[in-house]
């Protein structure tokens, strides 16, 4: 449905950092909802977890925030020290916890798109299509587009955001204890 509305729906999870919406991509599992709890527990807001609305306009990408609920590990709710009083097994899980995470406001603007990866790439800023094919694979239910919009008009929108965000790459080893300073890292990159 939100294909059908225009937008771009990326896997992804995005924080505000300062009126500024960040995104973090990545393949299952890679530290997208974790990172975006950390940031929670800065004082941080998460706008989305799991599924990313962005909407494309003129004055540039939007993030159209979601359902104020991260999807967390119990060894991420533990590393981060997340009060499970609030939480609940998320969708009958008996793996992640639905962990409550404040109510978004208005729509954000998207500044950076962070890919998370394995520690053996280089952190680096992405440019042409090293920009853009990282956010056409982590398009949220690509399967579906036949149906909601042609691949062409999706291509472009990829191909627009990539050109109106800073997409970087960022190393994120399978280690909750590494959160701190994978979290240290993005305050870098955006500041």
């Amino acid at each position: 449905m939100l294909h059908q509305r225009g937008l771009l729906v990326l896997h992804a999870s995005a924080v505000s950092v300062s009126d500024r919406g960040l995104a973090f991509v990545g393949n299952a599992g890679a530290g997208k909802s974790t990172i975006a709890a950390a940031f929670a527990g800065d004082g941080h807001e998460v706008l989305a977890d799991d599924l990313l609305a962005i909407r494309l306009t003129d004055d540039g990408p939007v993030i159209v925030p979601g359902p104020p609920v991260l999807k967390l590990k119990p060894a991420v709710v533990s590393a981060l020290d997340i009060d499970l009083q609030a939480a609940a097994p998320a969708n009958g899980s008996k793996t992640l916890y639905a962990v409550p995470a404040g109510s978004p406001r208005e729509p954000i603007p998207l500044t950076q798109v962070f890919v998370l990866t394995e520690p053996d790439h280089e952190e680096v800023t992405l440019t042409g299509s090293d920009a853009f094919f990282p956010l056409l694979e982590n398009t949220y239910t690509v399967n579906l587009l036949e149906a909601t919009c042609t691949r062409q008009e999706h291509f472009q929108r990829c191909a627009r955001l990539a050109d109106s965000v800073t997409v970087s790459r960022l190393q994120r080893e399978a280690n909750v204890e590494t959160i701190p300073n994978l979290v240290e890292r993005v305050y870098h990159f955006v500041h």
